[in-house]
């Protein structure tokens, strides 16, 4: 199931379950910040800041010593960010020192809290987190995270999905079982510019499930620790590369939200950028969802070149076989499987066109499980 959630550009967009016991955040307007959710801040080159307010409320019984730590998941080459909590501190400290005393049931003032990003002049995306927690019990913690989006132009770059365009800094979601072995974004990038560019990806992760993968694809596939394409990929003007972009996360068996930003940028002008951010949704609604565990399927590599490998489970003794098709709905191969759980390696794909196809593991003539193939020669 694929979902598109068009966010605010101001405002909390939750991803998280995870429980912040008894520290609960709020806008200064009294709004609830569910946690791990994450705020988008527009703001220019020419801004001495951008400025983020949450009003932090200890529901103990007991006063607490509340501290914050910073975490830069990402900043944008010559920008800065700095916070405060009572005091304000140096860009150079991530945790604050001093003690905030907050009373048992008490919100803190507004503005005793700010996360405040400097951008001295430079456009780009950059993301913060602010993790409130208790000094004397850290496990009572709470996180949130500030996107900076700060640029003085229109990109030239636009993004799109399988189901439509997409406005700089939507949010798609892509679900499935936490048993899955993984799940896949596709976004499409396009050059609305009269000259080609060559464009870029970075990987920016705000926040993922532990015992998850994740990894992205822009031509080559990269592994995990890679945050930026390597080479960039031309993209003629007016055109739109379908194909070359692939955002994957495996869950390992993990239920929740994992959220993960990616931005498309001009190799010669970094300036020019668009960002898509996608939420990664492997929910558990109740029990029955994990003892009805579905039939799955993933190719990979994906793009595939001359070869694709195909992984199956969960098919319960039934008639299966992987069927791949084109746009139009023409079979291209149809490959009968029998093994409950297993693989159908190198399966030859040298002579088919480059472009976009699907497969699907079909059981008893019902197809179960549908994905997108990427050919690329």
């Amino acid at each position: 199931m694929k979902k598109l959630l068009l966010s605010a550009i101001v405002g909390f967009m939750a991803f998280s379950v995870l429980i912040a016991q008894n520290l609960t955040l709020t806008t200064l307007e009294g709004n609830p910040v569910p946690a791990n959710s994450v705020l988008v801040l527009e703001g220019n080159p020419s801004d001495l800041e951008t400025v983020a307010y949450v009003n932090i409320t200890n529901n103990n019984s007991y006063e607490v010593d509340l501290r914050v730590k910073k975490v830069e998941n990402f900043l944008t080459s010559g920008s800065e960010c700095q916070f405060c909590l009572g005091l304000c501190y140096p860009p150079f400290v991530y945790e604050s020192t001093q003690p905030f005393p907050l009373g048992a049931g008490a919100t803190t003032a507004n503005e005793d809290f700010s996360g405040h990003y400097l951008p001295a002049g430079n456009a780009g995306l950059s993301s913060v987190s602010y993790v409130f927690y208790d000094f004397n019990n850290p496990g009572d913690s709470i996180l949130f995270t500030v996107n900076y989006d700060v640029t003085d132009m229109d990109p030239t770059l636009s993004l799109s999905w399988e189901g439509g365009n997409l406005e700089d800094n939507s949010t798609v979601e892509f679900s499935g079982n936490p048993d899955v072995m993984a799940i896949a974004s596709y976004i499409y990038v396009t050059n609305n510019d009269g000259q080609p560019v060559d464009v870029h990806v970075k990987r920016i992760v705000t926040h993922v499930l532990p015992g998850t993968v994740n990894y992205f694809c822009w031509g080559a596939c990269f592994p995990p620790d890679v945050n930026q394409s390597i080479n960039p990929i031309t993209i003629g003007a007016g055109a739109t590369n379908s194909t070359d972009f692939i955002g994957d996360l495996e869950p390992n068996g993990q239920a929740g939200i994992s959220y993960i930003s990616y931005v498309f940028f001009d190799a010669s002008d970094a300036s020019n950028y668009s960002t898509v951010n996608v939420q990664y949704n492997t929910m558990v609604t109740g029990i029955d969802d994990f003892q009805a565990v579905e039939p799955s399927v993933i190719a990979y590599p994906n793009p595939a070149n001359n070869f694709v490998n195909i992984d199956y489970d969960n098919l319960v003794n039934q008639n299966a076989r992987i069927v791949i098709y084109d746009l139009l709905g023409s079979v291209v191969k149809e490959i009968n499987v029998t093994d409950n759980n297993g693989s159908i390696k190198n399966i030859n794909t040298s002579t088919l066109n480059e472009g976009i196809y699907f497969y699907s593991l079909v059981i008893n003539n019902e197809s179960k499980d549908t994905q997108k193939l990427i050919i690329k020669h």
